[in-house]
């Protein structure tokens, strides 16, 4: 959960790079000494040259990641759910609060739809945890994909 914190808050706090909870499991999982020059020259040059929409469509897809795992073994990672639902509402935190404050330069009509599509997002979310059913969980994990989709576009 830590790590999700940090994610976030390093998207809200630098928009122009990439979160460091990514970057930590880039090291992780590949090792520093493990990459080749190339391949770990690239890696530094692709996390910081992600744009802030980037960055944004990386942690929704992160949260629908989360979200279809879940969903994908319903029986064996329902415990998770709680922990899922938590990121995702987080990063819809943000995104509702970046797109419909005053100093957005969105247009009034896509604040107006960013907000009512983050009042779907957590009445789906707190449904979810009450009445739990992996069904529940495809309109959100839809949502996050097809509005990271926008965001790279």
């Amino acid at each position: 959960m830590i790590a999700a914190d940090a994610e976030l808050q390093s998207l809200k706090d630098t928009p122009d790079r990439f979160p460091p909870a990514a970057r930590h499991a880039r090291r992780s999982a590949w090792g520093e000494r493990g990459m080749s020059y190339g391949a770990s020259a690239y890696a530094r040059v692709s996390q910081t040259a992600m744009s802030p929409r980037e960055a944004e469509a990386a942690v929704l897809i992160k949260a629908a990641t989360r979200l279809q795992a879940v969903q994908a073994d319903w029986e064996n990672q329902k415990g998770v759910l709680a922990e899922a639902l938590n990121f995702n509402q987080k990063v819809w935190t943000i995104i509702a609060g970046a797109a419909t404050t005053p100093e957005s330069p969105l247009p009034e009509p896509i604040k107006n739809s960013i907000a009512q599509l983050s009042v779907f997002v957590f009445r789906r979310m707190i449904d979810t945890l009450i009445e739990p059913s992996s069904d529940k969980l495809t309109a959100l994990i839809s949502i996050n994909h097809n509005i990271a989709a926008g965001l790279r576009t």
